[in-house]
C-alpha cells in the first residue's frame, strides 16, 4: 500500500503540484476547540419554540388592541368646554361689577392735595426737585432763618465753606 501511495504522490508531481495532500486552514488548531464547544452547546438548544400563533393573529390584532381601549366621546369634551365658557362669562361680569363698585368717583386736582402728600411724593423718588428748581418758584420769597448763628465763629463757617461745593453756594436768579 506504501508503493501504491508512493505511485500516486509520481502522478501528482507530474501534474504539477509540487506538495500534494491535505492543507489546514490557517488557525485552525487554534480554533477548533473553542468551535467545537459552541456547536456542542448549540446542539443542547431545543430546536422548537414551543409557541404557535394562530394563522390570522396579526392580521386581527390592531383590532383587538383599539377594541378594548376606551376611547371618550365627543360629547364629555363638548361639555367641559361649555362649562369653561359658562364659568369665564360669570367671572368676567362679577369682576366687571366688582372693578366698576369700587371705583373712586372723585377726581383729583391740585386743591385736594395736601402739603404732606406732595411732600412724601418728592421724598419718595417720584419727581427730582433740586435747589435751582426751589429758587426759580418764587423769587419774592423771604427766607428767615430761625438758626442762631451767634455761638458759631468766623473760622468754623470759612472751613464749612470750603469743604461744601461752590455750585451749592451760588444760587443764579
Amino acid at each position: 500500500m506504501e508503493k501504491q501511495v508512493k505511485k500516486d504522490i509520481e502522478k501528482l508531481r507530474a501534474l504539477g503540484l509540487e506538495k500534494p495532500g491535505f492543507k489546514a486552514p490557517s488557525n485552525y488548531f487554534e480554533e477548533f476547540s473553542d468551535a467545537l464547544f459552541t456547536k456542542l452547546e448549540e446542539e443542547k438548544l431545543p430546536h422548537k419554540t414551543g409557541f404557535t400563533v394562530p394563522n390570522t393573529y396579526f392580521e386581527d390584532l390592531e383590532e383587538k388592541v383599539i377594541s378594548r381601549i376606551d376611547i371618550p366621546k365627543k360629547k364629555k369634551i363638548t361639555t367641559i368646554r361649555v362649562m369653561y365658557t359658562i364659568t369665564s362669562v360669570a367671572a368676567a361680569i362679577v369682576l366687571y361689577f366688582g372693578i366698576a363698585q369700587f371705583q373712586q368717583s372723585e377726581t383729583v386736582s391740585f386743591d385736594s392735595l395736601s402739603a404732606t402728600d406732595v411732600q412724601e411724593w418728592i421724598i419718595g423718588g417720584n419727581m427730582n426737585i433740586d435747589s435751582y428748581d426751589i429758587a426759580s418758584i418764587d423769587q419774592d420769597l423771604s427766607w428767615e432763618s430761625d438758626f442762631n448763628l451767634d455761638g458759631i465763629s468766623t473760622e468754623e463757617i470759612n472751613t464749612y465753606l470750603d469743604t461744601v461745593e461752590p455750585e451749592f453756594l451760588f444760587i443764579e436768579n
